[in-house]
């Protein structure tokens, strides 16, 4: 069950872009914002008019989100959303990023295969990498990915300002109980979003977890602070390891890097 859905200034440009493709127009945004602030939610629901009118909604996923959409984007055809949630899976995959960037820029700009609307989301961290020029005479991993993003990036708010609030109030004295329930807590700060994630839960583990759960925790966050990938190779020796083999979660490999007490915090 989900929350009423309250809209904010972003949801007017998603909106634009909707009547856009409506009108024939192909159309590509990319919602940054902070971890669980209502990037997918908003591109839901703005995809809502469309899915009524019997567009197609395509996730490239397998094999891999990066081969799914490599291999697949040149047979994209007219009224589809091509849905790109957690972009950097596809635009920052080491091997296909570029020439998947490639491939979406020939589809936005070839009338015959549109109407289409691409959406996606990015952390602000990978919108900076992708988009930042690199040093002079350094390589330049991202410079089509750099021309994609260029004037399609939307930036999602991490708090509601008090107008939204406001209309989110409405709609919890309306009856919406999961609105009312967040409300009771995040009203100060404006975080709604997070707190309907379920964050507030999450930190209430982590401040109650067990020593060895939360050394575990903490090793994990410096790691990602110093730009440990989310693929971590299973240490040899440990139950299930076979020789060469890795325990996948996402993204590329990379080896775990010491942490000095305090580094990082």
């Amino acid at each position: 069950m989900l929350p009423g859905y309250v809209a904010r200034e972003h949801d007017q440009v998603l909106a634009e872009a909707v009547r856009d493709v409506e009108a024939g127009r192909s159309r590509m945004l990319v919602l940054v914002g902070e971890s669980s602030t209502g990037k997918t939610r908003a591109c839901w629901e703005a995809v809502q008019p469309l899915a009524s009118a019997g567009w197609w909604l395509w996730h490239p996923f397998d094999p891999t989100r990066a081969e799914a959409a490599l291999e697949e984007l040149h047979r994209v055809g007219p009224r589809t959303v091509v849905w790109l949630n957690e972009a950097q899976h596809y635009l920052g995959d080491p091997h296909a990023g570029e020439r998947i960037a490639a491939a979406i820029h020939t589809l936005l700009v070839q009338p015959e295969r549109g109407p289409v609307l691409v959406l996606g989301t990015l952390w602000p961290d990978y919108a900076a990498q992708y988009t930042s020029l690199p040093p002079p005479m350094a390589p330049d991993p991202h410079s089509r990915v750099r021309e994609l993003l260029a004037g399609r990036i939307v930036h999602v708010p991490a708090a509601f300002d008090p107008a939204v609030l406001a209309k989110a109030t409405a709609l919890a004295e309306d009856g919406d109980w999961l609105l009312a329930d967040a409300l009771t807590r995040a009203r100060s700060g404006g975080r709604l979003t997070q707190d309907l994630a379920g964050a507030p839960e999450l930190l209430h583990r982590y401040d109650t977890a067990s020593p060895p759960a939360r050394a575990l925790l903490d090793a994990a966050m410096d790691a990602r602070r110093l730009g440990v990938s989310l693929h971590l190779p299973q240490a040899p020796g440990s139950p299930g390891h076979k020789a060469g083999a890795e325990r996948k979660v996402h993204g590329r490999a990379s080896e775990v890097v010491a942490v000095r007490s305090g580094s990082g915090r």
